[in-house]
């Protein structure tokens, strides 16, 4: 099963938020998706923005 960054947090659940949260790993998920969201940001920049001369 392949999910995304977008699936998966979209796809928790509060008890998932919270289980997350009791193990004091909140920052770090929230830091991990975020770097997973800006890598797809990036990727989606350098296939749209081509120039040629």
């Amino acid at each position: 099963m392949d999910l995304s960054t977008i699936s998966l947090f979209n796809h928790m659940t509060d008890a998932d938020f919270l289980a997350v949260h009791n193990a004091g790993q909140l920052k770090n998920l929230c830091i991990a998706l975020s770097l997973d969201l800006q890598s797809i940001k990036d990727e989606k920049i350098k296939t749209s923005k081509t120039y040629t001369a």
